[in-house]
């Protein structure tokens, strides 16, 4: 399966280290300083009980998700959104 992440930031680069660990060829769209440390340095998970190290793709080029599989879009503003709404429920 080929996995593409849009939007990465803290949610979606931490998808992207934790499916390309368990052996996911991942895609992640990023721009800027992110896609320069992206590509010199791959993706780093911390949490509790781990740290991993992840080489994932990275481009900055949208045309090239039409071989994807899946996509992750990520939105901090969806994201609220959400929790907003499971806090009302």
């Amino acid at each position: 399966m080929k996995v593409g992440i849009v939007g990465a930031g803290a949610i979606g680069l931490w998808f992207a280290g934790r499916l390309a660990d368990a052996g996911v060829d991942v895609s992640v769209l990023a721009r800027g300083k992110t896609l320069h440390a992206l590509t010199a340095g791959g993706v780093n998970v911390q949490s509790a009980d781990r740290s991993l190290k992840a080489k994932v793709a990275v481009s900055d080029d949208a045309q090239s998700w039409a071989s994807k599989t899946l996509s992750f879009l990520q939105s901090k503003p969806r994201i609220f959104q959400l929790l907003q709404n499971r806090q009302k429920a």
